[in-house]
């Protein structure tokens, strides 16, 4: 649940994740408060994964995680 702290009592009652152009998220989960995932780069690039997180509250919380995936 630290993912929601500043607003006690709320918890994550569902999520979605969506890819970018250069990484597919393969798997998720949430456990505690806190979302995992696994990715995996299809390309070089600057990517982002939008995760999108609803509340027990019914806030609405979109967060970017950014990538930039380097060819090698």
């Amino acid at each position: 649940r630290r993912y929601i702290d500043e607003v006690p009592n709320d918890f994550i009652v569902s999520f979605t994740i969506e890819g970018g152009e250069s990484v597919e998220v393969l798997s998720s989960s949430e456990a505690e408060g806190i979302v995992y995932f696994n990715a995996k780069a299809n390309a070089a690039g600057y990517s982002k994964v939008l995760i999108t997180i609803t509340t027990e509250l019914g806030r609405v919380l979109p967060r970017n995680v950014s990538f930039d995936v380097a060819n090698l």
